[in-house]
């Protein structure tokens, strides 16, 4: 089992004033073989997970897609200020 690294990715928030994010869509591309776990979190909240199987060849890895309800986002969301989504993934590297 290999611990990867985490990927981190921040924005800044702009939604206008009253107004809600409804849903959020993550898409995550494959770049090797691997048979693990891969954690969604924003701001140190996990807030979607998979566990997966690729069988693939070089260059033809699947993307994950995570599309995550507001109700989830809301937990962890940072409305007008910044936010942090990380991508960790725990796995079997092939």
């Amino acid at each position: 089992m290999a611990y990867l690294s985490v990927i981190n990715d921040s924005f800044t928030d702009n939604t206008p004033l009253a107004k809600l994010v409804n849903d959020v869509k993550i898409v995550v591309k494959a770049f090797t073989c691997f048979t693990g776990t891969v954690y969604v979190e924003l701001n140190g909240v996990m807030i979607a997970s998979t566990t997966s199987s690729y069988l693939c060849s070089c260059n033809t890895c699947d993307s994950l897609v995570f599309n995550i309800p507001r109700n989830v986002i809301n937990k962890a969301y940072n409305y007008g200020g910044k936010n942090i989504l990380s991508v960790n993934r725990q796995s079997k590297v092939e």
